[in-house]
């Protein structure tokens, strides 16, 4: 049996499909996925944006998307605008999910957790998180593009992506399995 959820698994990778099956990072009755974002190219090419409401207007909640371990993490930015130069200013957490698959999910956009009661929930690199978990909260930082009002297209950007080698700098994009 072992042998044949193994050869699944390889099918799914070779076709571009994760090997894992990740919730909806965010509770929302009717969500909205774009797939083409400027900067869904490349490696980034089955990344998708989930909006979300305004985060000056309305709380949106990050819930991890997976069981895994932050492995890499930067929050405090709050800098954003409609234009690629604003990359750098990006928050966001990466999650590996384990040792063997090299697989990880990219949440975007997001900032520090605070609870119902004012509470901060830092995350720290080595954390380990379970799926379903608030981990932070949406904001806009970073490259978001904006509508001819100046208003912001508010979303949480989501990849989950395979790690090609041991020094974690060459990946690619997977298409995402929902649960």
């Amino acid at each position: 049996m072992k042998e044949i959820i193994k050869q699944i698994e390889m099918r799914l990778s070779f076709f571009g499909y994760s090997k894992y099956k990740y919730l909806l990072p965010v509770v929302i009755v009717h969500p909205q996925f774009y797939f083409s974002s400027p900067a869904h190219k490349g490696r980034f090419k089955h990344a998708v944006d989930i909006a979300v409401p305004d985060p000056k207007e309305k709380r949106t909640v990050i819930l991890s998307p997976i069981d895994g371990t932050i492995e890499a993490l930067v929050m405090g930015n709050t800098k954003w605008g409609s234009t690629s130069e604003f990359r750098k200013y990006m928050n966001y957490v990466h999650i590996r999910i384990d040792n063997e698959s090299h697989e990880f999910v990219e949440l975007v956009h997001i900032d520090t957790y605070v609870d119902e009661r004012g509470v901060k929930h830092p995350l720290r690199i080595g954390d380990k998180v379970k799926m379903g978990q608030p981990i932070a909260i949406a904001a806009l930082n970073g490259w978001i593009t904006a509508d001819e009002n100046k208003k912001p297209d508010s979303h949480v950007h989501m990849l989950v992506g395979e790690w090609l080698n041991q020094e974690h700098t060459d990946f690619r994009s997977l298409k995402i399995r929902w649960r």
